[in-house]
């Protein structure tokens, strides 16, 4: 189990396990928001913690 922080609220949140973060990866996608910016950010970000933990 993980904690990640939200880069937008700073809301702070338990990842518990690598394939939830890879289903929050999908589900931000930008190709699933027309492209828009916080998902392009959400996008880079993610991956970004799973780098900063290990």
């Amino acid at each position: 189990m993980s904690i990640a922080t939200c880069p937008e609220c700073g809301d702070r949140f338990e990842m518990k396990s690598a394939v939830i973060e890879a289903e929050v990866i999908r589900l931000a996608h930008p190709d699933k928001h027309a492209g828009s910016a916080s998902a392009t950010e959400a996008t880079q970000w993610l991956p970004q913690q799973q780098q900063a933990r290990q």
